[in-house]
């Protein structure tokens, strides 16, 4: 009966995880926790934890990470007339909040290492209309928060993290998500915390936290009436069921990550010996990555010219859950139109990223040691084809 409740669940949450996403005895708690609520929200409860994991002042609870940046986005006073500097490699949300609010989207290249935005292209890219600055934490890497800090504070720019993808991991010994006025994560289905959906906003100022608060709940302020519908904002809010899943989640969140840096540590010692692999950096300052994402580059020269698709094919066929990352530049969608006056003179690492990043999703690294011996011995095995002249095809 349980383990039927459990896959229900799982289903619900639009989650197909390679482990149970819950234990039988957190599963009954889980279920009390919904069907016999306390005197607590579920809401709250959660909001007051994971404040408390990040280490920061407030919190915000909506529905979803793309919820959660458009309202930081209007939070931060963004509105027509202004630009936003984006990563030209990112998801559709990265932009679209700040399209949304009437602003421009600058998109701006990242570094091929880490796929982080690149500080040198948001130093070219400001300009006195640039209001803020969205620095996505790509696949749980910390982005250049130390440049990137300066850059703001001395232009005046207000710095939104996107930590959609890296919930929990660290810079300097801090969570990401409490560096900039404003951090808004995710908790779809993929994500470290995959409530099926949800979002968080975190910050430390009374005020953005006030204006979140009132834009994700029917424009009421905090501690207000909730009659006085001060501002004209959405219905945002996380719903009751998520966020008693996510409190559950959270309590385990740092064992799961354990496991996968220790895989993801042999991955990478076993990958850097391979000619044409190249795994992605680690930033000296990262003190924690959750790895969302196991990302590596191959040489597409050394490949023959392979195109990523097929390296793909290749790893699938070998049983591997093998991921390409963004297939396509975030400026390239139609939905953003042609914006060729607010890129900068090339995107050329982004364009190197879409074309040759291959690697594994989180729950992958949850595996076995065995399972990464496999990843590796099928890497290699495709790298030595090519050295020996003979080719995949």
């Amino acid at each position: 009966m349980i383990e039927r409740w459990l896959k229900r669940l799982a289903r619900k949450v639009g989650l197909d995880r390679r482990s149970p996403l819950l234990s039988e005895a957190e599963f009954l708690a889980f279920r009390k926790a919904v069907l016999f609520p306390d005197d607590r929200d579920p809401v709250e409860r959660f909001t007051k934890a994971f404040t408390r994991y990040l280490g920061v002042r407030h919190g915000v609870a909506v529905n979803s990470g793309t919820s959660a940046l458009e309202v930081a986005v209007a939070a931060a006073g963004v509105g027509p007339g202004d630009e936003v500097i984006v990563p030209s490699y990112s998801y559709y949300s990265t932009a679209s909040a700040v399209m949304k609010a009437g602003a421009d989207a600058v998109f701006a290249d990242v570094r091929l290492d880490d796929g982080g935005i690149d500080p040198d292209a948001i130093r070219r890219m400001s300009t006195e209309k640039t209001k803020a600055v969205i620095a996505v934490h790509l696949a749980g890497v910390p982005v250049d928060l130390d440049a990137i800090l300066d850059l703001c504070r001395a232009r005046g720019m207000t710095l939104i993290e996107d930590v959609a993808q890296a919930v929990g991991s660290e810079w300097r010994g801090r969570k990401l998500g409490s560096f900039g006025a404003l951090g808004c994560f995710s908790f779809q289905a993929s994500k470290q915390l995959g409530a099926g959906e949800g979002g968080f906003i975190a910050t430390d100022d009374e005020r953005l936290f006030s204006l979140c608060s009132a834009y994700s709940n029917v424009g009421l302020l905090p501690n207000v009436s909730d009659e006085e519908h001060t501002l004209l904002g959405g219905n945002y809010r996380l719903p009751r069921l998520e966020a008693a899943l996510l409190s559950i989640l959270l309590e385990k969140i740092d064992e799961s990550m354990d496991r996968r840096a220790e895989n993801a540590t042999f991955l990478t010692a076993s990958l850097s010996g391979i000619p044409g692999i190249t795994p992605a950096r680690r930033p000296s300052h990262a003190t924690r990555i959750n790895l969302h994402f196991y990302g590596l580059r191959y040489d597409k020269p050394r490949f023959g010219g392979m195109p990523k698709s097929e390296v793909l094919s290749f790893l699938r066929n070998e049983g591997l859950p093998a991921e390409g990352g963004y297939p396509s530049p975030l400026y390239s969608h139609p939905a953003f139109g042609e914006r060729t006056e607010l890129l900068s003179s090339g995107h050329p690492n982004t364009l190197e990223l879409c074309a040759t990043t291959i690697g594994f999703p989180q729950d992958f690294l949850t595996g076995s040691r065995r399972d990464m011996e496999h990843a590796v011995h099928t890497i290699r095995k495709l790298a030595e084809r090519y050295a020996d002249g003979v080719g995949a095809r």
